[in-house]
């Protein structure tokens, strides 16, 4: 019994690795190279080095994750985390999220935006919340099932721009660049510092 429980929660790392990598290549990485996100970043979770195995490997565990598993930003700067979850049944319990990356998702929701990615693989399918998730309260449990899920279920990257776009307030729906100098700076006269340098230069001279 203990052997059949260990390979079930190992078979729901993999899972959840799998979800993340795919997150990253085929919707983050999209979303980056299409101009809707201007950079992120996967936090990966701390280690504990239990024992050292010889030539670079080791035996370790994860310690307790300090944030959510990526963080973004906008092109006018709004910052994003996002939290990945892969739950083998077709409902997903709140209690699958750790304190801390619940306190990451709600500090990033007010000053930019938060978003839940769950994967339910008893139907096969993934959804993108916004956080907070409104959640359903079943069995004295918060959870949300694939009826609630639905209107965030998504199939390709394309159907997650509309979220980004209400994140990032720009009214053009344009990836906008950053400004590379201040208005301030642009209204005053242009001085190339090397035709300074030779006029002091020469006034030194006379």
């Amino acid at each position: 019994m203990r052997k059949f429980a260990h390979s079930s929660q190992r078979l729901s790392q993999v899972a959840g690795e799998q979800f993340q990598q795919f997150l990253e290549a085929y919707v983050l990485t999209a979303l980056l190279g299409h101009g809707h996100l201007r950079h992120f970043v996967r936090i990966e979770p701390r280690v504990k080095v239990l024992r050292e195995l010889g030539e670079g490997r080791f035996e370790g565990v994860h310690t307790a994750r300090a944030a959510a598993d990526y963080v973004a930003m906008t092109h006018s700067g709004r910052y994003l985390a996002f939290e990945a979850k892969s739950v083998a049944e077709d409902r997903f319990y709140r209690n699958e999220l750790r304190p801390q990356q619940e306190a990451h998702l709600d500090a990033a929701g007010p000053t930019g935006g938060a978003f839940l990615f769950v994967q339910l693989r008893a139907v096969g399918r993934m959804y993108c919340v916004p956080w907070p998730a409104q959640w359903e309260r079943r069995k004295s449990a918060d959870s949300l099932g694939a009826g609630q899920l639905e209107p965030y279920r998504f199939t390709h990257w394309h159907q997650l721009v509309p979220l980004l776009k209400r994140s990032d307030p720009n009214p053009s729906g344009e990836p906008r660049r950053p400004d590379p100098m201040p208005a301030s700076a642009r209204r005053l006269p242009y001085v190339n510092p090397y035709e300074a340098c030779w006029e002091q230069r020469s006034q030194a001279k006379e």
